[in-house]
Order: C-alpha cells, then structure tokens, then sequence
C-alpha cells in the first residue's frame, strides 16, 4: 500500500469512529458550543460524506457539506522533515518492517526492543503546527470556489507529549501559599491531563476569527473529541476563567517485535 493509500485509508479510518461517537453514541459530552440543529447538521455531514477519490479537496464532502482532516504536532519542526515527532515514528516503523523481513529471511524468532525518547514539545510549537495546518487547507478551501452549507474541519492531535493545567489569569506568585479551596479542575476531575483545544483560550480566539469560512473545528486527540462551534467560541471562553499553562511529559516509545510466521518455504508470513 502506497503513502496516498495509507493516508486515505487512515481518514475514512477517523471519520468512522467520528460516526460512531457522533451520530451512534450520540454523546452530547462532546460538543461545545453547540445548538440541536448544530448536532444535527454535523451529524448530517458526518453520514452524508463520501471520501473524495478524484481531487485533494476536500477530503470528504457530500452536496452541502466539506470535511477537511489535518494533523498537527507539538513536536519542535526540523528545517525539511516536518515536525520531528512525526519524523521520528516514520523512521521508528520503517526500521521494524526492515528488521522484520530480514528475521523472516534468517529465521530468527528473538524478540527485539526499540526505545527512544521523543524530542522536545512545546505549547508554542503545537500553536504554530494548528495555525499553519489550518491556513494551508483554509487556503485550499478558499480555491475550490465550492459552496457547501456546512463546513468542517478535523484536526488529529496524535501525540501525548503535552500535559496542561489552569493557574490564575494573572502574574501573581503564590508559590509556598495556601490558597483555601481554590482549585482549578483542567479535565475529568483532574486538576491536569493532555492538551484539549476546549481549554485553549488563546487559539480557540484565533479559530473563530475564521468562522465565516469555517464553522467547526472536531479536535481528534487520542483521549479526547472535541467538536468546537467557532460561531460561538465566546461562549465557551467565557467558561474558561483561568490560564492554561502547558509542560512538556518526558515521554518514549517503547516497542517490540517478534516474527511469528511460518519459516517454510511458500507459507505466508504475518
């Protein structure tokens, strides 16, 4: 399977679980901003779309409505390689399907181990990726000169490098001070956890500048969905009365490999 293959593959991949806790789950948890027929416009969009198989915009899109799917990172960017993260789990599987085949060809069945730490990631680079990410294919909606009714854009947060939570929205030093009750939860009763975009003041204000071209955001993290009315982004900041302050996790990936399949010649190997 080739790169525009695999690429395909994986968005009708998102959009299918999109559908499922969208349109079967039907959790209205992830929606913010949002009225009933907002849902049910997305809803629509969602079961309506059909991946487009002819032009690289919009990725999917039925008679009213146009998908967009981006991935962004939080990853510093190298000079030619694109965020380094994404760079360094590309070469991380390139390097296990080599070390495969060549296990296959002397038939070795030991168990090999991978681990590396991932570079640095930073609320600054995540904001550069989710703006440029955006503009790009906004520019790419702007030349299809397409009308569509309802216009979404999905953007993949894969990683799990950036964790937040929220401080005062001020500059005061409270270090080493009891502060009584005042607690700040950041999600799901933590007072902590991984980047969301509902929490992000800052670029949620951005995104809705563009809300006459662009009506929703789905951010696609890997422990949460969010879908963001940039109609009506003020509403939801106006819930968010602390800072969001962001610190890098000191993450690695640590994976292993074991060829399983037959060695006998003209078997399939898995």
């Amino acid at each position: 399977m080739g790169n525009k293959e695999t690429q395909a593959a994986h968005e009708l991949a998102i959009l299918n679980d999109l559908k499922q806790l969208l349109c079967e789950e039907h959790n209205l948890k992830h929606y913010f901003a949002c009225s009933q027929d907002d849902v049910e416009s997305i809803k629509a969009a969602l079961l309506s779309a059909e991946q487009n198989q002819r032009t690289t915009f919009p990725d999917f899109s039925a008679e009213a409505c146009c998908i967009e799917l981006f991935a962004i990172s939080s990853s510093e960017q190298g000079r030619k390689c694109g965020p380094l993260q994404s760079k360094q789990d590309g070469d991380l599987q390139r390097k296990i399907a080599n070390d495969d085949e060549r296990a296959a060809l002397a038939k070795n069945a030991e168990t090999r181990v991978y681990t590396q730490v991932h570079p640095q990631h930073s609320y600054e680079h995540l904001s550069r990726s989710l703006r440029e990410n955006f503009e790009n294919h906004l520019n790419s909606l702007r030349r299809s000169k397409n009308e569509y009714l309802t216009r979404i854009f999905v953007v993949e947060y894969p990683e799990v490098d950036l964790y937040c939570c929220f401080g005062p929205d001020s500059d005061l030093r409270y270090e080493g001070l009891c502060m009584g009750d005042f607690t700040a939860e950041y999600s799901n009763g933590r007072d902590n956890g991984l980047y969301r975009l509902s929490r992000d003041k800052e670029n949620l204000n951005w995104l809705g500048e563009y809300a006459d071209e662009v009506d929703y955001v789905i951010f696609y993290g890997v422990h949460s969905m969010e879908v963001i009315n940039l109609h009506n982004v003020d509403q939801i900041t106006g819930f968010l009365p602390w800072r969001m302050r962001s610190y890098p996790a000191m993450a690695i990936t640590h994976a292993t490999s074991i060829f399983l399949g037959s060695f006998e010649k003209g078997s399939n190997n898995e």
